[in-house]
Formats: C-alpha cells, structure tokens, sequence
C-alpha cells in the first residue's frame, strides 16, 4: 500500500506474494523484492538512506523522505 500525506488516504499497490531482503555485491547494497502474484512484474525498491521505517504488526511502515508512505502487510499464520 501507499499512502500521501497531502490526501491521507491508503492506496493498494496491486503487489502480493513473498517479500525478500537481498543483500547484493554491486550497487544498490540492498533491495526489497516481492515475488508478486498478482502481476508478471515483481516489485523491488532499492533500500538506501535516509529511510525511515516504523513496524506495528502486522504492519511495517517506511518513507525515504518524500511524501509518499509505503506499508506493508504480513498475514498471519493462522489466517491461512
């Protein structure tokens, strides 16, 4: 999901499936990868300062500074 500050208002980024953390040899360092189900095309985010995150479980909630707010949703285990 993806929310804005000036809207206030949470946005589905049509995005669902696995999340990885990936640690790479070149640049950028690191990235976020989800396999996504939903579509062909996976989605990956590089991770890089500043970033600002924030975990609620289920939830975990990041911003790289601008206005746009990234949330992540994990099930939980007995919702399968």
């Amino acid at each position: 999901y993806t929310m804005s500050v000036e809207q206030q208002q949470w946005q589905c980024k049509n995005v669902e499936g696995s999340l990885f953390l990936l640690k790479r040899k070149s640049h950028p360092r690191f990235q976020l990868m989800v396999l996504n189900k939903l579509t062909t095309e996976n989605y990956v985010e590089d991770v890089f300062a500043p970033l600002d995150y924030e975990l609620n479980p289920p939830y975990l909630m990041y911003t790289r500074g601008d206005s746009e707010i990234v949330g992540v949703w994990f099930y939980q285990q007995e919702d399968l």
